[in-house]
């Protein structure tokens, strides 16, 4: 994996992948920043998140625990509601205010060559299926790299047609079908906690 990394730095998932097979060796600070490493190239990745929550309650960092597991539910990982259950029982008082701390808004996208495409995704996204996974398999390239990442949130920089859609979004949720030149997509706003992405 470290030389497929070097072939190919700006894989997210190569580093996930570094780090889960750091996890499985409970080589625990490496699991961490591999993680790290990933999720500053595509902060969306749900089942991360959730991998770092482990590795946080069994280093009792609660809080950060926390804000991983939140990150994993809100983004769709489904065996997020498990390690919530364990945060409860290992730090009860943990649930009671989530510490938000320095958050940032980022966006992702899924483009399809057509509305009707678009629209049948749309729908799996709102059954719970991946976004990362739906990105690789129906995003048009050069979209579909890294789960469709687009970067942070910065209205002026976006089309005033998109911004005007995605603006008033809540965090988490999805766009309607917005059509431009580029093709059909479909945008999600997500918040992530800056410290999560910080060398721990």
């Amino acid at each position: 994996m470290q030389n497929a990394i070097q072939l190919n730095p700006d894989d997210a998932m190569k580093f996930a992948t570094l780090g889960i097979i750091y996890h499985a060796d409970m080589q625990l600070p490496q699991a961490l920043e591999q993680y790290r490493l990933s999720l500053r190239i595509n902060p969306g990745l749900a089942e991360i998140y959730f991998n770092m929550a482990t590795i946080f309650i069994e280093q009792e960092q609660f809080e950060k625990a926390q804000q991983a597991a939140y990150l994993a539910q809100n983004l769709g990982y489904p065996g997020s509601s498990k390690i919530l259950s364990e945060l409860k029982k290992n730090a009860p008082s943990a649930n009671d205010n989530l510490n938000l701390g320095k958050v940032s808004l980022h966006l992702r996208h899924i483009v399809t060559s057509s509305y009707e495409q678009a629209h049948e995704v749309l729908g799996l996204l709102r059954e719970g299926q991946d976004f990362n996974q739906l990105a690789e398999k129906f995003s048009s390239q050069p979209f579909h790299l890294n789960g469709g990442y687009v970067g942070l949130f910065v209205t002026e920089e976006l089309m005033p047609e998109i911004a005007a859609v995605v603006e008033p979004l809540p965090p988490f949720t999805y766009s309607p079908v917005i059509t431009t030149d580029s093709g059909f997509h479909i945008f999600q706003k997500f918040l992530v906690f800056d410290d999560l992405l910080a060398s721990f």
